[in-house]
């Protein structure tokens, strides 16, 4: 928190730009700020998992609920990473603002080299110690979620009773929920970071705007290059990784459900639970969870499921040249209402053999 305040302080701003005098020593300055930024990001994760931090208790004793512990990781990691932004904003680009508004007091050398680090790359690398230790435990949930539902593919062969099937089946629906729900946390996360990330770059676009315009170039004017341009933020791409696979785990888990609906059956003698309504009751919960997911909040308006209507394009963002956007675009479209309804409607419409069937 010392540090936090120091490099808030106006006269490091000053500092800063007193340094750029001197290109070495300032971006050998920037290297430290950064490496400092991430062993100090880094520990507070670690602090907050295990011990807690800033009175909140540690997250990982909400590892038994799969959902809130994931999002709980990723809210620390959306608060760490805007705080980020914030001290990136104040050091590098107010201080261009600051430059093109006090040209004559400093003057600055006529070299055209500019500083080796961006506001990019410190943010980047403060951001990054992060990186791994959010995705190893998030993958290690999607992939307890997604083995339990292996583990009851594979006893499909042992006699069971009917209650014990019944609450087999609704097991599977709970982790198949909890994925789904991970998998718009990860969506809204994952949004919210690339948008925080576009208004910083907004930023440097209107600097270099501005800067254009000066006749003699001065060391880090914020002009920003092509490949800055589309370079992808790596946290950013951790939780886009994980995403792929909890909507991988999450499909897969649809699938195995639908084969294991004849087995959820097994020995029941009314038509009570039968295959067509254990198919409505996941397409039910999945449709509640989507409907009070904030990954999915956006799509939800044109997705009415009490009324029949379903838009796959709805829930699709807006696809980019990047590979990113491809990825999402793939993503998304497995996380549509209508793949678990195709899905769960081609598993049970063999085992319909009566108009109260279908219409369950």
């Amino acid at each position: 928190e010392d540090i936090d305040e120091a490099l808030s302080n106006p006269f490091v701003r000053k500092s800063l730009k007193t340094l750029k005098e001197v290109p070495s020593f300032y971006d050998h300055i920037l290297e430290l700020v950064a490496t400092q930024r991430r062993s100090c990001v880094t520990r507070r994760f670690l602090l907050a998992l295990t011990s807690g931090y800033n009175g909140m208790p540690p997250i990982e004793m909400k590892a038994h609920d799969p959902v809130n512990y994931v999002g709980d990781m990723l809210a620390f990691l959306f608060r760490s990473f805007s705080m980020e932004v914030e001290l990136t904003r104040s050091l590098l680009v107010m201080e261009e603002v600051n430059d093109d508004n006090d040209d004559d007091t400093i003057p600055h050398p006529s070299s055209s080299t500019s500083s080796a680090m961006s506001p990019m790359d410190l943010l980047s690398h403060g951001m990054s110690g992060l990186t791994r230790p959010l995705k190893s435990r998030i993958l290690q949930v999607i992939t307890s979620l997604a083995k339990r539902g292996e583990d009851y593919e594979s006893d499909n062969t042992r006699t069971t009773s009917f209650i014990d099937n019944e609450e087999e089946a609704g097991s599977a629906r709970n982790r198949i929920s909890s994925l789904y729900s991970i998998c718009g946390l990860l969506l809204f996360y994952h949004e919210a970071i690339n948008k925080s990330l576009e208004k910083l770059k907004k930023k440097k676009r209107e600097n270099a705007t501005d800067s254009s315009s000066n006749l003699e170039p001065t060391i880090g004017s914020g002009e920003i290059d092509d490949d800055e341009e589309d370079e992808e933020f790596p946290t950013a791409v951790a939780v886009l990784d994980c995403l792929e696979e909890a909507s991988v785990a999450y499909a897969t888990s649809v699938r195995v459900y639908a084969a294991m609906l004849d087995s959820f059956t097994a020995g029941l003698a009314t038509n009570e639970n039968n295959e067509a309504s254990l198919a409505n009751a996941l397409i039910t919960l999945i449709s509640e969870v989507r409907l009070s997911s904030p990954g999915f909040s956006s799509s939800s308006s044109s997705s009415n499921p009490s009324d029949g209507t379903l838009s796959s394009s709805s829930s699709i963002p807006s696809p980019d040249s990047s590979s990113s956007g491809s990825r999402i675009t793939k993503v998304t479209a497995t996380l549509t209402l209508e793949f678990v309804c195709d899905t769960m409607i081609e598993s049970v419409l063999t085992a319909c053999t009566s108009l109260e069937d279908s219409s369950n």
